[in-house]
Order: structure tokens, then C-alpha cells, then sequence
């Protein structure tokens, strides 16, 4: 089964990719959508240099010099699928997890992703944990796919 994204990080690309769409037609130029994936995989933690995102782009091309919304998703969908998986989110939690309690505490959360979560996004995941944040609450918050 293909994973989607769901609304939210669609919402986020979409915002992203008109970013770069100074024309308003939904598609960049290869060297402008290069620019976009570059900006789109550093900003999901995947340092890519515009190089590599230019060869990825070319991956895409389809003889028209044109890249679609669509296919920045596609792009983007495919490297979330690598990084968000369960073993690579647990390696991510445990290394938050500095003293092996099982949990990480709100502040953990603030520090590590309060660039990248609001603070409702935060509470709402330790609602209903005292203030900590298990791993599967953790993973349930971190997860841009569709359940």
C-alpha cells in the first residue's frame, strides 16, 4: 500500500512549492524545482547539496523542462517514506532520550523541535501524558503519513 501524506504536510509542501512559483501555473523550471527539493529535503533533515538535488530533479524529467506540484510530492513522499519509519523514529527518540526513561519531557520537545512544532502541536501530544511523551505518542506526532 502506498503511504500518503497527510493534509497538514500536503498543506506544507503546497506553501513550499508556490514559494518558487513566481508564475502562478503550478510547475518550475528544472533549475528553480531543483532549488525547491533542495530547500524541501533540508528542511525535513535530509542535507542535500543543490548538486544532488539537481540530479534528482533530472530522475523526474520528462522532456518537457517542466516539474508539477505532483511530482515535488512524489519526491518528496518517496524520501519521508526512508526517513519516517518506526526503527528510524525510535533511533531518533532514544537519542532524545538521554537517560533511558522511556519518555522524553515536554522541554526535550521544545528544545529539539520548537523550531518545527507549535507549542498546541506539543501540548497536544503530552496531554494525556502527564507532561512526557512516549515513543508512540512521539511517533504518532512526528508521522506525515495517513494512518
Amino acid at each position: 500500500m502506498e503511504k500518503e501524506l497527510n493534509d497538514e504536510h500536503l498543506v506544507l509542501l503546497k506553501v513550499l512549492f508556490l514559494q518558487f512559483d513566481e508564475e502562478c501555473n503550478d510547475k518550475l523550471p528544472a533549475g528553480i524545482f531543483a532549488r525547491a527539493v533542495h530547500m524541501a529535503f533540508n528542511s525535513i533533515g535530509e542535507l542535500i547539496t543543490l548538486a544532488q538535488a539537481q540530479a534528482i530533479t533530472e530522475q523526474y524529467n520528462d522532456g518537457t523542462g517542466y516539474y508539477s506540484f505532483d511530482k515535488f510530492v512524489t519526491i518528496l513522499t518517496g524520501k519521508m517514506v526512508q526517513i519516517y519509519t518506526r526503527p528510524e523514529m525510535l533511533k531518533l527518540f532514544r537519542v532524545m532520550d538521554k537517560e533511558h526513561k522511556g519518555f522524553i519531557t515536554v522541554e526535550e520537545m521544545r528544545q529539539k523541535f520548537g523550531d518545527r512544532l507549535t507549542e498546541d502541536e506539543i501540548q497536544c501530544a503530552v496531554r494525556c501524558g502527564d507532561g512526557i511523551l512516549t515513543f508512540e505518542a512521539f511517533y504518532t506526532l512526528m508521522n506525515p503519513f495517513k494512518n
